[in-house]
């Protein structure tokens, strides 16, 4: 073979090199991640330009066909490269830690660009619409990290539509992490031109084709079936998704989710067994001799007392109302460990509702995943005993799937934004409704009724993402120093909050009727990191997991022997608001005040003993506490053929 290179393309050559080492030599003094992202353009801007050149040249059809070859797997290898480099997980990991997810993520895209070429017949198209999927998949999983600290998981594409109501409130902006992936995407499909094969004979491209269809079925197929059989071959943090991806790369870590994410039966699991255990808890039945009290659950969006810490100093207090509840015979309070930071609403929603954990793997979206299914819960309770149950947002009904899970849950009514809208003290405050109008609302409802109530609230005013340029906040904060407008904004939302609840709760105690009041934060909010590491420095991960409750009522609270309540975790609190309420309690609401009283905490980020001791969750799970409650839970959710019902409802 000869090559006759003109002087023109031999100096194309040598300045497309030497632009390569110099990036090379320059990259070594700065961040080792901005240098491999730089250091991969480099690479693909030689390959590009040195194709270019080959493009015009006249060489052997064998060599030729051996760089286009070439070509699509280095094309398919940096897509995806540049999806685990956009989800900051480190290159040096993966290919000299982790090769195992290297093998398997390039497995999968190739098997989506085989699926491609056996639909379009053509090789460019193939790359590009890999490239797409690979920029929808890493961009969605970049913002996922930015607002909730945790990657994309399979079940988020069940809540599609509620992931475009939440995008739609925040404001976003291209930053370079962005901007470099997509110049990388660009570069590929460029390339991709330059990578055509022709096919001398079309039966040959034909049988190509099929071949490339029956690769792409049977690269999920294979993998999962094998995976299910000798297990996934990387190890999954559950209760740390973040960490998980950074170990394994995001798009091996989906899958491995997606694989392991069905409900496996707990070891030992017996109905027989769980029956004999039920009969030690009877439920409890409705006292007709008493007035059943009205109840009212609050869900607080993102209510979190972050001022707690002595390291915060504001102006003026936040939450003077809130914290002036403590506990006394009408009151009592605490701190909630919830499984959440930043989202995953619907998860405490749920972990209340049922008495379940997401440390048994519970789904982060079960509204979703959950569809379907007869799950007895607070709510169905409630509206068995003759209650009238409604739920109140001011958002749309369809986010998280509650339009439809609410009805199977139990609830009667369902008033959302559409009707709230059109209310009077409808104003926003924020990016959000103001609380008042659930309260005004909600007072409305016990006022007209003479039916028992179970009203459910879920608030927005305090939702993130902190950015309203109609809001004014009159909290500044004095410590640390610094600036924090996403914080001062949060904190000056929350005082609002603090004076509507309080306004709300004059009212109640006017009543004549029996009213018990619970409300509770679903998670800590999104802010300033150095602010959240400052109000956090003492409780550590810990912090970014807790909230508050309060219970009021216009009426004497019951004590729960034995229970230390200061702090729980939200799979307790829906039976322990009863048992304080004074409200019938299912057997299964016994069983999980009497494992409150020796571990009142199970949770992702720590698990608790009754002298509130932090205990390794390893050393719990085969206890019989725990591994009663995870076969409740696999009972209660997933074998409904066998569900012992009578043990979870009145």
């Amino acid at each position: 073979m000869k090559f006759n290179f003109s002087k023109k393309k031999l100096a194309l050559i040598g300045m497309v090199v030497l632009i390569l080492v110099i990036g090379w030599i320059s990259n070594a003094e700065i961040a080792e991640e901005t240098a491999q992202k730089n250091i991969f353009l480099l690479l693909l801007l030689m390959f590009l330009s040195v194709s270019l050149v080959f493009k015009f040249e006249s060489i052997p059809i064998k060599i030729s066909l051996f760089l286009k070859i070439s070509g699509i797997l280095f094309s398919v290898i940096t897509i995806f490269l540049g999806i685990e480099q956009l989800a900051s997980v480190s290159t040096k990991t993966l290919l000299f830690e982790n090769h195992t997810a290297v093998l398997y993520g390039c497995y999968f895209i190739i098997g989506i660009t085989a699926l491609f070429f056996a639909i379009s017949g053509s090789i460019p198209i193939s790359i590009m619409g890999t490239a797409v999927i690979g920029c929808v998949f890493g961009i969605v999983n970049y913002y996922l990290l930015a607002l909730r600290e945790r990657p994309l998981l399979p079940e988020d594409i069940n809540g599609v539509s509620t992931l475009k109501n939440i995008i739609a409130q925040y404001h976003f902006y291209l930053d370079h992490d962005i901007y470099e992936f997509i110049l990388l995407l660009l570069c590929i499909a460029l390339l991709s031109q330059f990578l055509i094969i022709k096919f001398t004979y079309v039966r040959v491209k034909s049988l190509t084709r099929i071949i490339c269809f029956i690769f792409a079925i049977l690269v999920p197929t294979t993998i999962y079936g094998r995976w299910n059989v000798h297990g996934v071959p990387v190890s999954i943090n559950h209760f740390n998704m973040k960490k998980s991806m950074e170990q394994n790369g995001s798009l091996v870590n989906f899958a491995a989710v997606a694989a392991t994410s069905g409900a496996k039966k707990p070891s030992g699991y017996s109905v027989t067994q769980l029956k004999k255990l039920s009969k030690n808890y009877s439920s409890e039945s409705i006292d007709s001799s008493q007035v059943e009290p009205d109840v009212v659950v609050i869900l607080g969006e993102s209510w979190s007392n972050l001022t707690a810490s002595k390291k915060i100093r504001t102006n003026q207090p936040v939450l003077p109302n809130l914290d002036s509840i403590g506990n006394t015979d009408m009151t009592r309070s605490g701190r909630l460990l919830v499984n959440g930071f930043g989202g995953g609403t619907s998860r405490s929603e749920f972990e209340l509702f049922t008495g379940t954990n997401a440390l048994y793997r519970l789904s982060e979206s079960p509204y979703q995943s959950y569809q379907n299914k007869h799950i007895p819960n607070l709510v169905s309770n409630f509206r068995d005993q003759g209650y009238d149950t409604t739920a109140l947002h001011t958002e749309r009904k369809e986010n998280w799937n509650r339009d439809s899970a609410y009805g199977d849950f139990g609830f009667t009514k369902f008033k959302d934004v559409d009707y709230f809208k059109n209310q009077p003290n409808s104003a926003r405050k924020g990016s959000f409704m103001s609380d008042s109008v659930l309260y005004d609302e909600t007072l409305n409802i016990l006022n007209e009724s003479e039916n028992p109530q179970f009203i459910f609230c879920i608030t927005m005013q305090t939702h993130g993402d902190y950015s309203s340029s109609n809001y004014h906040s009159k909290i500044k904060i004095n410590e640390p120093e610094g600036t924090y407008p996403l914080a001062e904004q949060y904190l000056g939302l929350m005082n609002d909050s603090d004076q509507s609840i309080n306004a709300f709760l004059e009212k109640l105690s006017q009543r004549k009727r029996p009213t018990a009041v619970l409300m509770f934060g679903d998670h800590t909010p999104k802010v300033e990191t150095e602010f959240l590491s400052a109000a956090f420095e003492k409780k550590g991960k810990t912090g970014y997991y807790e909230t508050f409750y309060k219970i009021w009522s216009n009426y004497k609270l019951a004590s729960v022997d034995n229970v230390n309540a200061s702090i729980l975790s939200t799979n307790y609190l829906g039976a322990y608001f009863c048992a304080t309420a004074n409200i019938p309690l299912t057997g299964y609401q016994k069983y999980l005040v009497e494992n409150a009283k020796e571990y009142p905490v199970l949770s992702i980020s720590k698990t608790m003993d009754s002298r509130h001791r932090s205990i390794e969750y390893s050393k719990l799970e085969n206890t019989p506490i725990i591994k009663n409650q995870s076969k409740l839970q696999y009972n209660l959710i997933f074998d409904q053929k066998n569900q012992i019902s009578k043990f979870f409802t009145k």
